[in-house]
């Protein structure tokens, strides 16, 4: 387990206490819930795009003007 790092609070390095185990373990939930909702929109993008590409290819190429 890591003994220090550089706290939110004050910026320094420093050996973890209670309240800054604290702190980190709700700073590194928050960043797995952000790195959930990345790779959701995502797969999202991936999806549109799939379906983008699936539909210009039925419809052919555009009518020439």
């Amino acid at each position: 387990m890591v003994t220090s790092w550089n706290c939110p609070k004050c910026g320094r390095w420093h050996d973890l206490t209670a309240c800054d185990q604290k702190a980190a373990l709700e700073r590194f939930a928050q960043l797995l819930e952000r790195t959930a909702e990345m790779e959701q929109a995502t797969r999202d993008a991936d999806e549109d795009l799939r379906r983008y590409v699936g539909r210009t290819r039925k419809d052919g190429p555009p009518a020439a003007a």
